[in-house]
């Protein structure tokens, strides 16, 4: 179900229940698309929590928001959130605040970092990889694919192993 379609008709019949069932849950395709916004966000912080108390690296975090995000738009197949944000973008953009929030978050980690700017690039390549398949416009077959997933990977664990303070011991 594409974006265009996302009717409260049309997402009753894609999850099984009626029209009545969804709209006790959902009263309006806003508070539907809020909803999935506020579930999408949930998932993004269980991935990779952006809390400052918390001592995690930011190589690490990237490497691990990375991770749910290639499994959660690419090995599963799941492009409906994707598609839902569209949206919503199209619906309200003020909808998409929460995300906005976790990405401004993200970043004021990620600049912490001695070496943001490969950890940043990273981040970025995989959204754009990421874009590329949400539109169905990616030039990339499987192993081209693949391999420049590899490559991240690579440089965010240059970036955490640069990271790290040497010892004088």
């Amino acid at each position: 179900m594409g974006a265009r379609h996302l009717t409260l008709d049309a997402v009753a019949r894609e999850a099984g229940v009626s029209k009545g069932g969804l709209l006790y849950h959902f009263p309006s395709k806003e508070a539907l698309l809020s909803a999935m916004v506020e579930s999408f966000c949930g998932r993004l912080t269980e991935a990779a929590p952006v809390d400052r108390s918390n001592s995690s690296k930011s190589p690490a975090l990237l490497r691990d928001l990375i991770h749910h995000q290639l499994l959660t738009h690419s090995e599963k197949g799941d492009l409906r959130t994707a598609h839902g944000m569209i949206a919503a973008v199209a619906e309200r953009p003020s909808l998409l605040d929460p995300i906005t929030s976790y990405n401004c978050d993200l970043w004021a980690r990620v600049k912490e970092s001695p070496n943001s700017e490969k950890a940043i690039l990273s981040w970025l390549a995989v959204e754009g990889l990421l874009f590329l398949e949400i539109f169905n416009t990616s030039p990339f077959n499987a192993g081209e694919r693949e391999k420049i997933i590899e490559r991240i990977f690579d440089l965010l664990n240059e970036t955490e192993h640069q990271a790290e303070p040497v010892s004088t011991d």
